[in-house]
């Protein structure tokens, strides 16, 4: 799991079962999408720059919206929405099942990085409504 990779937690209960001692949850709601483009598209572009070599291959863009707050059961401490996209260019002869896993892997480590940046920045009050402390504070 990526967001255990970022190291931002000291611990991840997955999947979270009713009665799991934790001190908050993180929630999230996403949608994404992913779009195509063949390989006569990325040669038309390209031959418009003069780029032919270069842009030859097909494309697949994708794009995730995620919305995510962070609560102890009572109190919400964030809330937040991203969004992330990539793109990835291959070959005419590529094997798109390798292709999809790579390119799904490296979507998961960019919404992991942008879930991290934002918790970061909630950081004090996610601590203090999820642990009673806040390095901030001191209390």
């Amino acid at each position: 799991m990526e967001l255990e990779a970022i190291g931002e937690f000291e611990e991840i209960v997955y999947p979270y079962r009713l009665g799991d001692d934790i001190d908050c949850m993180l929630e999230f709601d996403a949608g994404g999408t992913a779009e195509g483009h063949a390989v006569g598209a990325g040669i038309a572009s390209g031959m418009t720059l003069g780029l032919a070599g270069t842009v030859a291959g097909p494309s697949v863009t994708m794009k995730y919206d995620l919305e995510f707050h962070v609560t102890n059961g009572e109190e919400q401490a964030a809330r937040n929405r991203i969004h992330v996209e990539s793109e990835a260019e291959f070959g005419a002869f590529a094997d798109l099942t390798e292709v999809a896993m790579k390119h799904a892997a490296l979507q998961n480590r960019k919404i992991a990085i942008a879930v991290a940046e934002s918790l970061n920045s909630d950081r004090s009050a996610i601590e203090k409504i999820c642990t009673g402390y806040s390095q901030k504070d001191g209390k």
